[in-house]
């Protein structure tokens, strides 16, 4: 099986230099650094015994924090359209999946993230625009098993449990026969 990881000294070496996000291509000096790979560990304590016993229950969400340093006017350009696109406030509540490409991220088998926390864009007065940003990793919700959805209950007889009895004439009704006979 060939290696997720690319060679940045090799043929491959430009996919390094640059960072597509949020559907922006960013051409300036990328650095990412973060936690792909972080198990999640349940630490149960049983009655009576001394000590505890770990319990491996999976893989926990990687985090990254990149920095992306733009010096030409090209990538300050660039810089601009990329923070404009994944910091767009849409109106609604849940966040909104970005996609990514970079192989730092793409060794861990990573293509969207969610952008948890960004700094302002930091100027220095030798010409070079530096932007810090946090993602975490999303994943979709695992697909469930439906072999048939329910359909609702009908809700036009009994509806309070008594609108039968309450529609029905008076004089139809028939007493409930003894429960036993003496």
């Amino acid at each position: 099986m060939p290696s997720k990881l690319l060679n940045p000294f090799g043929e491959d070496g430009a996919a390094w230099d640059s960072l597509v996000f949020g559907g922006v291509r960013f051409e300036g000096i990328v650095t990412i650094t973060g936690t792909p790979w972080k198990k999640k560990h349940d630490h149960r304590r049983a009655r009576g015994r001394n000590g505890a016993r770990s319990v491996a229950t999976g893989w926990d969400l990687g985090e990254w924090s990149l920095f992306l340093v733009a010096i030409e006017d090209k990538d300050i350009d660039a810089l601009g359209e990329l923070i404009d696109a994944v910091t767009r406030r849409d109106a609604q509540q849940d966040a909104a999946a970005l996609a990514i490409e970079h192989p730092a991220i793409a060794v861990a088998g990573v293509t969207q993230v969610l952008l948890e926390e960004a700094d302002t864009p930091e100027v220095d007065p030798k010409g070079k625009v530096t932007w810090t940003c946090k993602v975490r990793e999303y994943r979709p919700p695992a697909a469930r098993d439906v072999t048939r959805t329910p359909a609702p209950a009908d809700q036009t007889t009994e509806r309070y449990g008594t609108e039968v009895l309450e529609a029905s004439s008076y004089r139809n009704r028939l007493p409930t026969p003894p429960s036993s006979d003496p």
